[in-house]
C-alpha cells in the first residue's frame, strides 16, 4: 500500500512539474526569474520521476533532490535580485552560498557512500553525516524563504506570497523526513509517501503563483487553464481510485472483486452526475474565473461568441430577436431571457428564448421606458426586491417582474439616445450579485445589439419604401391605361345616342369595345405575377 502511494505520487507530481515547465517555456518572454523557474520544475520534475522510477535511496535520486534544492534556491536568489535593496545585502548572498556549498557536500558524501558500500560501518557514518547536510539544506532553505517573503517589496508579496508557502512546504516535509530519519535510523516509507502527495499538490499552488506574478506569469488562456485542471483532476481521480481498490484488496476479505467492482463503477457514476450537472459546472466555472483570473470574463472568447451568434444565423435558425436575447444571455450563462420592445412610449413583449414563465398581459408602461431612456442603468431586480434600490427605478420596475423570481436583470437597449427596447434576464444556475465587469459588458452589448435591431428596422422601412415606390410606378401606368380606356368608352357612349341606328357605327363600337376588352386582359395580365400580356406584331402607322 505504502509503496503504491510513494510510486503514484511521485509520478504525478513529476508530471505536473513537467506540464507546469512546458507551459512556462511557452512563453517568449525570457527573464531570469522565469528561466530560474523554468530549471527548477525541470530539476523537481526529473528527482520524482526518479524516486517513482529507481526509488528514494539511489544514487541518481539523491544527486538529483540536491540540484533540485540548489535549482529552487537560484529561483529564490533571482526573484531577490528584483529588489536593489536586498541584492546589495553581501550577508544574505553569502547565506545562499553556504546553503548551496552544503547541498553540493551531499552530493559528494552521496558518491562517496555509494564508493564505500564494502565498508558497512563508515558507509552508515556517512549516511547520517549526509542526512544531517539535508537537515542542515532544508533548516537553511526555510530561513531563506521567509527571508524572501520579509525581504520583498511590499507590491510584489501579493506575487510571491503562494510560490513562499509552496517552497515552505517543501522544505518543510524534507525537515520533517529527514528528522525522523536520523533520530530513528530507518528511512519511514509513510513519510515518503506524504512528501510525495506534498509534491504533487504543491504544483497547483505554484502555477497559481507564477499566474499571478506581474514579472514571472504564465500567458495560459482560460481553455488551457480548464484543460489542465481537467486534466489534473482525472489524474487524481486515478490515483484516489488506485489507492481505494488497493486497501479493499487489503481489508476486503472474500467480497474484494465485488467491493472493487462497486467502488469503481460508483465512483464512476457519481462523477459523471456531477460533471452533467449545469449548476455544478457553472459552479466550477465561477470559482476558476474567482480564484486564477483577474477579470471574471475572457472578453475576447465572449465578443467572438456574441458577434457570432448575432451575424451568422446559418441555415434554419431562429430569427434576429431571438438570437439577439440569446447572446446576451449566454454573457451570463442566464438560462432564458426576454425581449421588451419599445412601442411608442411603452415597451411591449417581443420574442423570448427558453422563457417558460407566462407572459404578462401589461407588460410596461411610460415609468419604466422613461427611466431607461434617462438613466440607461442596468436594473439589478434582487436589489429592487429588497428595497435598496433608488425611488425612480422602485417606481419603474412592473409588479410582474418582481414576482416572477426567475427575473435576473433588465438590460436596456439604447441607441442614439433613444430606447430601442429591453432584455429581461432569467437568473442563472449560480445566483449571485452583479459586479462591476457585469454592468460594463451588459451595457456594452445592450448597444450592440440594439444598432442590430436599429438596422434590422431601417432595413424593414426600406424595403417597406421600395415596396410603396414600386406600387405608385405600377398604379401610375394603370392609371394612363384606365384614363385612355375610359375616355375611349365614354366617348363611344356619347356617340351611340346619336348613331346607334347606324350600322357602320355599330361594327366600329363593336371593335372598339373589343379592343378596349383586350386592352383591360392585357393590364390584368401584366399585373398578374404568373401571365403573361399579350403579345403584339409589330405594325407601321402613320
Amino acid at each position: 500500500m505504502t509503496a503504491t502511494v510513494i510510486l503514484w505520487s511521485h509520478a504525478l507530481a513529476a508530471l505536473l512539474f513537467a506540464g507546469l515547465a512546458l507551459s512556462q517555456l511557452r512563453d517568449r518572454a525570457i527573464s531570469l526569474p522565469r528561466t530560474a523557474f523554468v530549471a527548477a520544475l525541470g530539476m523537481s520534475a526529473l528527482w520524482t520521476l526518479a524516486v517513482a522510477g529507481i526509488g528514494s535511496q539511489d544514487l541518481t535520486t539523491r544527486i538529483a533532490e540536491s540540484l533540485r534544492n540548489i535549482a529552487w534556491l537560484g529561483f529564490m536568489l533571482a526573484l531577490l535580485r528584483r529588489d536593489a535593496t536586498a541584492c546589495r545585502d553581501r550577508a544574505v548572498t553569502m547565506i545562499y552560498g553556504v546553503v548551496t556549498l552544503v547541498a553540493l557536500a551531499g552530493i559528494v558524501l552521496s558518491i562517496a557512500q555509494s564508493t564505500v558500500a564494502a565498508d558497512a560501518a563508515f558507509a552508515q557514518d556517512v549516511a547520517a553525516v549526509r542526512i544531517l547536510l539535508r537537515m542542515m539544506v532544508a533548516l537553511g532553505a526555510l530561513v531563506l524563504v521567509h527571508h524572501l517573503y520579509a525581504m520583498a517589496a511590499p507590491g510584489t508579496r501579493g506575487g510571491i506570497r503562494l510560490a513562499v508557502i509552496a517552497l515552505a512546504m517543501m522544505w518543510s516535509t524534507d525537515l520533517s523526513l529527514y528528522t525522523t530519519t536520523y533520530l530513528s535510523g530507518d528511512w519511514p516509507g509513510e513519510l515518503i509517501a506524504v512528501r510525495g502527495i506534498v509534491m504533487a499538490a504543491i504544483v497547483p499552488v505554484l502555477a497559481i503563483a507564477v499566474h499571478r506574478n506581474g514579472d514571472w506569469t504564465l500567458k495560459l488562456s482560460r481553455t488551457v487553464t480548464w484543460q489542465s485542471l481537467s486534466l489534473v483532476a482525472l489524474m487524481a481521480y486515478a490515483v484516489t481510485t488506485i489507492l481505494a481498490i488497493s486497501a479493499i484488496d487489503a481489508f476486503g476479505g472474500s467480497y474484494t472483486r465485488l467491493a472493487q467492482t462497486a467502488f469503481v463503477f460508483g465512483s464512476a457514476a457519481a462523477l459523471l452526475a456531477l460533471l452533467s450537472s449545469p449548476t455544478v459546472k457553472a459552479w466550477l466555472r465561477v470559482m476558476v474565473a474567482k480564484h486564477l483570473f483577474n477579470h471574471r470574463y475572457d472578453y475576447r472568447a465572449e465578443w467572438t461568441r456574441f458577434t457570432e451568434t448575432l451575424g451568422t444565423p446559418g441555415e434554419g435558425a431562429p430569427p434576429l430577436e431571438e438570437r439577439i436575447v440569446k447572446a446576451v444571455a449566454d454573457l451570463t450563462d442566464s438560462p432564458a431571457g426576454l425581449l421588451l420592445v419599445a412601442d411608442g412610449v411603452i415597451l411591449t413583449l417581443g420574442a423570448g428564448w427558453r422563457w417558460d414563465s407566462p407572459a404578462p398581459t401589461a407588460v410596461a408602461g411610460e415609468e419604466l421606458a422613461f427611466y431607461l431612456a434617462h438613466g440607461g442603468r442596468i436594473i439589478e431586480l434582487d436589489m429592487v426586491r429588497a428595497g435598496h434600490a433608488a425611488p425612480a427605478e422602485l417606481a419603474a420596475v412592473p409588479q410582474w417582474m418582481l414576482d416572477d423570481p426567475t427575473a435576473w436583470a433588465v438590460v436596456p437597449l439604447i441607441h442614439l439616445n433613444q430606447v430601442i427596447g429591453a432584455i429581461l434576464l432569467g437568473r442563472p444556475p449560480i445566483d449571485r450579485a452583479l459586479d462591476w465587469e457585469d454592468f460594463d459588458l451588459l451595457r456594452i452589448a445592450g448597444r450592440q445589439v440594439a444598432s442590430y435591431l436599429a438596422e434590422a428596422r431601417a432595413h424593414e422601412a426600406l424595403a417597406d419604401a421600395r415596396r410603396f415606390d414600386e406600387f405608385n410606378r405600377r398604379f401610375a401606368f394603370i392609371m394612363h391605361d384606365v384614363k385612355n380606356l375610359v375616355s375611349q368608352l365614354t366617348l363611344v357612349t356619347r356617340n351611340a345616342e346619336r348613331h346607334a341606328d347606324n350600322p357602320d357605327f355599330r361594327a366600329d363600337m363593336i371593335a372598339t369595345l373589343k379592343e378596349s376588352v383586350g386592352r383591360m386582359n392585357d393590364m390584368l395580365a401584366r399585373l398578374s405575377q404568373h401571365n403573361s400580356g399579350r403579345v403584339e406584331e409589330p405594325k407601321a402607322v402613320e
